[in-house]
């Protein structure tokens, strides 16, 4: 191989290598255009839904500033006590929007609904039985909504049960 030949291709190998430097300088690096990612994970405590955008998920992705709109749904005889946003309390709106700038956990928290069952007598001798248990009268308590209770009035000797006032 003479001199001009080996010229020519020193030549040819600089000119593909500035080629190369040339293309890689162009192109944007592999990260560029792609915005950093966050994760919202999403908990229930109680019985009831976490919806996030209309879907549900435990764990979601999104590009920050996103905006979510977040419904708790709950299961019957049941109610959102409050949401908790990075453990902040942040209502019980049945509804929360947020706007997510960087991981976050929500949870939803559900809390049974209870009622309050009173029973009294007109008549002193009466005897009741709550769940086949005597009670004394007034009795009170505080179930969960649901609960079966069952109630069972004697009178005393000379006495009929008149009649059952529910309210």
């Amino acid at each position: 191989m003479g001199r001009g030949e080996k010229l020519l291709l020193a030549l040819a190998a600089l000119t593909v290598l500035a080629l190369a430097l040339l293309a890689a300088y162009r192109q944007p690096p592999p990260s560029a255009g792609l915005r950093k990612r966050c994760e919202v994970t999403l908990n229930v405590k109680g019985r009831g839904l976490l919806l996030a955008n209309a879907s549900i998920a435990a764990k979601i992705r999104v590009t920050p500033p996103s905006r979510l709109v977040l419904r708790a749904l709950p299961e019957r005889g049941w109610r959102l006590a409050r949401w908790l946003v990075n453990g902040s309390n942040c209502g019980s709106s049945p509804t929360l929007e947020l706007e997510v700038r960087g991981n976050t956990t929500v949870t939803a928290i559900f809390k049974r609904i209870l009622c309050s069952v009173r029973i009294t007598s007109e008549t002193a001798r009466a005897e009741v039985y709550v769940n086949g248990s005597k009670v004394s009268l007034p009795y009170e308590a505080i179930v969960p909504w649901g609960s079966l209770i069952v109630i069972e009035a004697r009178a005393p000797e000379g006495f009929e049960p008149d009649c059952w006032l529910v309210n």
